[in-house]
């Protein structure tokens, strides 16, 4: 196909378009036609027309008309239209103006002017092209910057909802509610007191995909393969299954935003098992408590029995002492008797010393408590 630019000329008269022909054919690749309905035939034929001389005064369809088609045509819309005319009045230049033209010539014309003219148009063109084109990227830009901010304010509101989360599993459910939101499928493994939750946004896990992630956990922080990306963070390792790859702006803003999420979801989760710990510290004071208090009690309790019996034996010897000369017995029955007495006081001491030794295990054991009761405080 010729690099020339494709010019249609459209006139009634053979004579004209033999001129156009002669003036233009070295410089650009003419197509022509004798009437409006044919040159709009032609129009519709090919795709690279880039201009249209058109003549006014034609039978049938004038030039007005063609030209308000052409403009009527979401594909013509913008090729350059210039009419030629043998009448050149304010009016018809008014006329070619309102039906959609972009110049007027006026025959007879010279050569040098009808190229001028196309030149100016086909430069006028080019700008228009060029405009037309910062205009849909700067469209492309603006939209993509408010889909951005829209996905920005997203995360922040999840960020925002994690300090509200008591537990994994309520947050897993705010993750993978936040990643179907953005169309997004993905395989996520939580770890939480070193053991690895699995949750998925669609049905579930395969083995050979909780495999894949143990072993990619251990590569970078991200890692793409395909339509695939892997997130890596302390607590949390993403798989995401259809990252967006067709689509390059939305598939940079998700690689950068997702681990804005993670980021969010692994400090939640950090928070989480703090108060996990925080309470199970408290559970642990509680019981240390009650078990100090019961082993205060126990040997207050040993301690009285000690009283109790040092005051019963004590008793028993002023009693053998008062009571023993009037019982009227022998030698050595009195020498038995108290013999008896003295072994079974020896017994009754021997038992208050075991009990002192238990009180003061009990002591050493509550001083112990009470330390870390201390410590945890």
């Amino acid at each position: 196909m010729s690099d020339k630019l494709t010019i249609l000329a459209v006139d009634d008269e053979p004579w004209n378009l033999e001129i156009i022909q002669h003036h233009l054919e070295d410089e650009y690749r003419l197509l022509l036609a004798n009437n409006g309905q044919e040159g709009l035939d032609l129009l519709g034929q090919h795709d690279d027309i880039a201009m249209v001389l058109l003549d006014v005064g034609m039978p049938g369809m004038d030039g007005y008309e063609v030209c308000q088609n052409i403009r009527e045509n979401a594909e013509w819309v913008n090729i350059p239209v210039v009419f030629i005319s043998a009448r050149g009045s304010t009016d018809d230049r008014m006329m070619g103006y309102q039906s959609g033209g972009d110049d007027y010539l006026v025959k007879p014309f010279e050569c040098t002017e009808l190229l001028a003219k196309i030149q100016i148009l086909e430069k006028y063109r080019a700008e228009k092209k060029g405009l037309q084109d910062n205009y849909k990227m700067a469209s492309s830009v603006a939209m993509d910057a408010m889909t951005g901010a829209q996905e920005i304010g997203q995360a922040l509101e999840y960020s925002k909802a994690t300090y509200g989360v008591k537990s994994s599993s309520e947050l897993m459910d705010l993750f993978v509610a936040c990643l179907l939101n953005f169309g997004l499928n993905a395989l996520i493994r939580l770890k939480n007191d070193d053991v690895y939750q699995w949750h998925q946004c669609v049905g579930h896990p395969s083995p050979l995909e909780k495999e894949l992630v143990d072993m990619l956990s251990r590569k970078d922080r991200i890692f793409s393969f395909e339509h695939r990306t892997q997130f890596n963070f302390d607590r949390i390792n993403l798989l995401v299954k259809n990252m967006p790859i067709e689509d390059e702006n939305k598939y940079g803003r998700y690689k950068d935003l997702l681990p804005f999420f993670l980021d969010a979801t692994n400090a939640c989760m950090e928070s989480i098992e703090d108060s996990e710990t925080i309470s199970s510290l408290s559970e642990l004071k509680t019981s240390i408590s009650i078990i100090n208090n019961a082993l205060d009690e126990e040997r207050s309790l040993i301690i009285e029995s000690q009283k109790i019996l040092n005051a019963i034996l004590s008793d028993l010897n002023r009693t053998m002492e008062d009571e023993l000369p009037i019982l009227g017995l022998d030698q050595d029955q009195e020498a038995f008797l108290i013999a008896l007495i003295e072994g079974k006081i020896a017994e009754a001491s021997a038992a208050a010393n075991i009990s002192k030794k238990s009180d003061d295990l009990f002591n050493r054991v509550s001083t112990t408590l009470a330390g870390m009761i201390d410590k945890h405080s």
